[in-house]
């Protein structure tokens, strides 16, 4: 899956025009799009998703389940946990009907961690789970010994952009960071 972000607050929002060009060559490689938003207006998120033939919206704000269920693709909900687990597995299964893949991120950013195996696995066990937040090639062969059985994928930013430049990726860390991915996978656990 390759992201594209139209969050206005974001460093790494792009163009619809810009998101379109490269999205015709995401296709072409059968990878999927997926349309990044936080609490914009549904018809906003509906209009890109569709001219854009997003696979997914990734709604990463306080979007609530009533906003889900106008949603027109397939979703990705952002969840950043901070309750204790029987409170966030609840809140979940409220989302349940509506959500392809919950995402699990860091509730403060820019610190490096990583969520704890104690939060990702209860989780995991009962939804479709990715991770981010932390995330490095440096790091993420650890994290999958934990989280590769349980997790269905990741969603990996700043860990693998130049250091000093926003939203440009580092095309020797994305390899990095998808090799490890890619060798558990091929060793029977979940991956990309």
């Amino acid at each position: 899956m390759v992201g594209f972000i139209f969050a206005p607050e974001s460093k790494r929002r792009i163009s619809l025009e810009k998101a379109k060009q490269l999205g015709k060559v995401v296709h072409s490689r059968k990878k999927k799009i997926v349309a990044v938003f936080q609490d914009q207006p549904i018809e906003e998120v509906n209009a890109i998703a569709q001219e854009l033939h997003a696979d997914f919206v990734q709604l990463h704000g306080n979007e609530s389940v009533e906003y889900c269920a106008q949603i027109h693709s397939s979703i990705i909900k952002t969840m950043k946990p901070t309750e204790s687990t029987a409170d966030v597995l609840n809140k979940f299964r409220t989302y349940q009907s509506y959500v392809k893949y919950f995402l699990l991120d860091r509730v403060q950013q820019g610190t490096g961690r990583v969520l704890s195996p104690s939060i990702v696995s209860p989780l995991a066990k009962e939804f479709k789970v990715l991770l981010a937040g932390g995330l490095t090639p440096d790091n993420i062969q650890e994290i999958t010994s934990f989280a590769g059985d349980v997790v269905h994928g990741y969603d990996v930013a700043s860990g693998v952009e130049n250091p000093g430049e926003v939203g440009v990726k580092n095309e020797a860390l994305v390899k990095k960071f998808t090799r490890h991915i890619q060798a558990k996978s091929r060793s029977g656990k979940r991956g990309v």
